[in-house]
This record gives C-alpha cells, structure tokens and sequence, in this order.
C-alpha cells in the first residue's frame, strides 16, 4: 500500500471514530466538554486529545499486527487495549490528558506563571505554520485554529511548570 493511500485511509479512520466519539457525546453545548471550577476545555481540545489517543492505539495495534486494517472501525471496536475496548481506551487516555491539561493551567496560574508577548507572538508563528499544513484534517476532526493554539499554548505552560 502506498504511503498517501495509507494516510487517506487513516485520515477517513480517524474522521469515522471521531464522529463515533462526538455522537456518543452528550450536553447541551459543544463550546465545552469539561468544566472544573472556572476552568473550561472545550470541546475542540478534547477532540485533539481524543484524535492523539486514536493514534497511539493505532500504533499500539500495529506494532501487534502489521496488516490490520486501520481503516476499518468497526473492526477497531472489537479490538482491546490493556484489558479496555478500543472505544473506552481512547476515551479513557483523552479524558487523562483532558485533567493533566486542566492541572497544569491551573499550577501555571497558582505560581503565578504568563505567558509573555514575546512568548505569544513564538506560538501564534507557529500555530499559524503548523495550521498551514494540518488545518484540513483539523477541521475534517471538529479541531477549529483556537483550540490547537490552546493545545500549543499548553504545551508551553507544561514545560514552564516543570522547569520551576
């Protein structure tokens, strides 16, 4: 199989599993999934970490079987990842990165931590870039500009919070 049929059937997979995920969702707004205190993930966020968690089974799968056919959801239902079906494992590590996410912004805030102008306008460079190149299968995913640059955003509080 060629490498762009390969990431077309991925990409189809992951759009197929995503709206499986979105329709098993329940709540009267879509604008966010998760609040904790006056602390909100919306539900792009979580649809990123739900895409990364796709992945990682994916990639945990293949290393036990080469062939198996990616694309095919309704054979990835039947599969089990540590003792979980597929579905409840990449809704199970989505909803771990969602609290890690909410966590970490909340230690960034309590040490009193900012992301400065010169910090800023670093991420939105490279939310625009890295938007250049991935926003169609964003979008295809639920995942508008906003929440990847919340995702970006994140990973520099991360790293500000364990640097202290």
């Amino acid at each position: 199989m060629s490498l762009k049929k390969y990431y077309k059937k991925l990409i189809a997979a992951v759009t197929a599993v995503t709206m499986m995920f979105a329709a098993t969702s329940c709540g009267e707004s879509t604008s966010w999934i998760v609040k904790y205190g006056d602390q909100k993930v919306n539900a792009g966020v979580y649809i990123f970490y739900q895409t990364q968690a796709y992945n990682e089974a994916i990639t945990k799968l293949t290393e036990e079987d080469e062939n198996l056919d990616v694309a095919d959801t309704k054979l990835l239902k039947t599969k089990t990842i540590e003792n979980m079906n597929f579905t409840d494992w990449v809704n199970d590590q989505a909803t771990q990165n969602v609290r890690i996410h909410l966590a970490v912004e909340k230690k960034f805030k309590d040490l009193g931590l900012e992301i400065d102008e010169a910090k800023k306008k670093e991420i939105n460079d490279q939310v625009d870039m890295m938007w250049s190149y991935y926003s169609e299968v964003y979008e295809q995913n639920g995942i508008g500009k906003e929440s990847f640059k919340e995702i970006m955003e994140f990973e520099h509080m991360q790293t500000e919070v364990f640097n202290k």
